[in-house]
Formats: C-alpha cells, structure tokens, sequence
C-alpha cells in the first residue's frame, strides 16, 4: 500500500462487494481488478471513451494467490482478465460506471454477495439498487453534488476551526 493505493481505494473498495477481484493477493492490491469471467478488452474499450484526461489505466491479467495480507483472496490461483489502474481523477465515481458497465457486458457473471457488502461499502442500497435495476447510474453520480453541499452545511455547526478563505464552509 501507498498513496496511490490509499487514493484509488476510496472507490475500488467497492469492488469487495461484488464477484469482481480488487487484486489482493498480488502486489498491487486496488490497483488490479479482473475476474477470470472478464472481457477486458471490451471492458478498456468502453471505459477510454468516457475517461477523465488524468485517468491512467491498461489492460492486464494477473493470477492472485493467497499471501500473508490475503490469505483467501477472490479467484485464488486463477488466472483473471482486468485492468490495472495507475490513476484516476475520480476513484468513486469511475468504480460506479465500472460496476455498472460489467453488469451490462456480464450479467450471468456479476454479482454483488449475497451478504450485501455492497450496501455498507456505499451507505445505503441505492448503488445495488441502480445497478441490478439497470437505472442511469449518471442520475446517481448526480446526486452527489447535492449530498456534498448538504454535507457542507450540516457540518457548519461542529467546525472548531475557521477554514481558510479557498475552502466552502
């Protein structure tokens, strides 16, 4: 783990709530995802005509296997087709799209657990919801904008500090 990792983890944790490997089990944990199921081409190919200008990923295979920080790692000692992600503007709302775009390309193949991991990696059952109802996830990603600013105001009342002049109270 690095900043990196830290960073693009913020969204690709999500991926822990579905059939899909985050890569642990391989040096390069959220920095990998794949399954053995995956068409990673037409994956890449879908996902380069929406990319942000910083966002940096490639298509790759990788084989996880159980280590000391993975001990039961998805898809152990199976080769998985994916991507290797090595930036992105916006790990959350890329992971989104992703989630969404994978259903469509494998719907036999994806799943979210049946545990719902999903639901309390997001917050609530809204992406689960999105996704297997195959709503416009771009009205999800929307909504983030309003729960931001909701944010922001709720919190005004518990800041200690002041916040410099650049920052939105």
């Amino acid at each position: 783990p690095n900043v990196e990792t830290a960073w693009l983890y913020q969204g690709l944790c999500l991926l822990e709530g579905t059939s899909l490997s985050e890569g642990r089990g391989t040096d390069l944990p959220f920095k990998l995802i794949g399954a053995p199921w995956l068409d990673n081409q037409k994956l890449f190919d879908q996902l380069v005509k929406n990319k942000y200008p910083l966002d940096d990923f490639e298509i790759t295979q990788f084989t996880p296997q159980s280590i000391p920080a993975a001990k039961y790692p998805k898809y152990d000692g199976e080769n998985c087709f994916g991507l290797r992600i090595n930036n992105l503007e916006n790990p959350i709302e890329w992971t989104i799209q992703l989630l969404a775009l994978i259903k469509t390309l494998h719907p036999k193949q994806f799943k979210f657990l049946e545990s719902n991991f999903i639901d309390k990696l997001y917050g609530s059952d809204r992406l689960r919801v999105f996704i297997l109802e195959n709503r416009k996830i771009n009205i999800l990603i929307g909504n983030f904008q309003n729960h931001k600013e909701e944010f922001l105001r709720k919190r005004e009342d518990y800041l200690i500090y002041d916040l410099p002049d650049n920052q939105s109270k």
